[in-house]
């Protein structure tokens, strides 16, 4: 996003009712002309975006164990693959009026914390997992907070879809507004990962070691720094550069270790300005250079793997974990924890649903280095988010529908 443009959006968030802004720039906007993957709201069916929405009610509390499914080897494109139809879901989950306690209703049990030292290497058995783990994965509204009655219904939607892990956004290093969903989430056991949201490549601010100290009180492990670096949108004006990321990268890890977090390396944009590939060998191979590689110790990596429009087997979409875990190995010597914190398919419906469909169900015989894969986006303007942008993207929309991936699939679980 450059500066001028950002500054037309703060603008628009002034007018927002949330208590601080929405951050816009989650998706890689700049690859929009390549993979498609960020376009406006549909209105006129352009670019493989339906032109109607024609909804349909989920089931209530209806859940059915979905045959197994047998991955292709080679995706196969059909007009009419098997999905449900749409109906109008105003009230698309089952609960009844959520409490409007500023505290969770039941009582906490934080996972314990990691005992931390800086010279251990952690296998992959040692970082935390959910408890019942399927890998299923989620990201939360592109906003910094959410009304205590919006989290209470949406938490209780991801239990429905079983869901074990969620990326949230954290404004920078802010204590406070993402307390209550950390702790509703800890209370059904989902694994929350939190984006340590800022804009550009830049020094973190003296708040840093008490958010991550504060937020690993309540349960969160896993602390993703930057986002999308290899992007001139995301890289605040500058040219997207490995070692000027690994400066900024190594200092602020180093804090989140200090504090008993994990700290995520990478969070790349497929493709890029800088290509992603490219970048993160070189971004590796300066950590070295620096004599700083035992802060990835007890790191990970956050990836985008979303499909580019290829098959679910292709290396170049979903798949991309295998060539990223191919150069942690190449330049480390072991694979470290790869999670999925951004990812899906975008275009036509039906397409759609048969591709992340074999995306989740991929999770069953997945690598032990993949952790989870996290679909984009659970919703926008029904969580306070202001980019119109978004709203296609949405599993649940603000005018009452729900993509039809939500009864399909994410109902009937693994």
């Amino acid at each position: 996003m450059s500066v001028a443009l950002a500054a037309v959006l703060a603008v628009g968030v002034a007018a927002c009712s949330m208590v601080r802004p929405a951050v816009p720039t989650l998706m890689p906007t700049a690859q929009v002309p390549r993979t498609g993957m960020l376009q406006t709201s549909p209105t006129n069916g352009h670019n493989g975006v339906p032109a109607t929405w024609t909804p349909t009610r989920p089931a209530e509390q209806v859940f059915v164990t979905a045959a197994p499914l047998v991955l292709a080897t080679q995706y196969q494109r059909t007009p009419t693959p098997t999905m449900p139809t749409w109906t109008p879901s105003c009230t698309p989950t089952s609960s009844a009026t959520p409490t409007r306690s500023a505290t969770p209703t039941s009582t906490a049990t934080p996972t314990p914390w990691p005992t931390i030292a800086p010279e251990e290497v952690w296998t992959l058995d040692r970082y935390p997992r959910p408890p019942a783990d399927n890998g299923w994965g989620m990201h939360w509204f592109p906003t910094y907070q959410q009304e205590i009655n919006t989290i209470n219904r949406y938490v209780i939607e991801l239990q429905r879809m079983h869901i074990r892990w969620l990326v949230l956004l954290n404004d920078g290093t802010d204590i406070g507004r993402n307390d209550y969903l950390v702790q509703r989430l800890a209370n059904v056991g989902i694994m929350p990962v939190m984006r340590l949201y800022v804009h550009g490549v830049v020094s973190y601010d003296g708040n840093l070691a008490a958010a991550v100290h504060h937020y690993r009180s309540l349960g969160v492990h896993y602390f993703q720094l930057y986002n999308e670096p290899n992007l001139n949108a995301e890289a605040a004006g500058r040219v997207p550069n490995p070692d000027w990321y690994v400066t900024h990268w190594a200092e602020a890890a180093e804090i989140v270790v200090a504090n008993g977090g994990l700290p995520g390396f990478g969070a790349l944009s497929p493709g890029g300005e800088y290509e992603d590939l490219a970048y993160l060998r070189s971004a590796l191979q300066s950590l070295k250079r620096r004599k700083q590689g035992h802060l990835l110790n007890q790191g990970w990596i956050s990836i985008h793997n979303y499909a580019q429009y290829q098959p679910v087997d292709s290396t170049l979409g979903f798949m991309r974990f295998r060539l990223v875990d191919q150069i942690v190995l190449e330049e480390l010597g072991r694979s470290l924890p790869i999670l999925g914190t951004e990812g899906g398919h975008y275009g036509d419906l039906a397409e759609q649903y048969l591709h992340v469909r074999q995306q989740y169900q991929y999770l069953s015989q997945r690598e032990p280095y993949l952790f989870c894969h996290s679909y984009w986006l659970l919703g926008n303007r029904a969580g306070g988010g202001w980019d119109s942008t978004f709203e296609y993207q949405a599993l649940f929309r603000a005018d009452g529908t729900v993509n039809p991936l939500v009864a399909g699939l994410f109902y009937r679980g693994p």
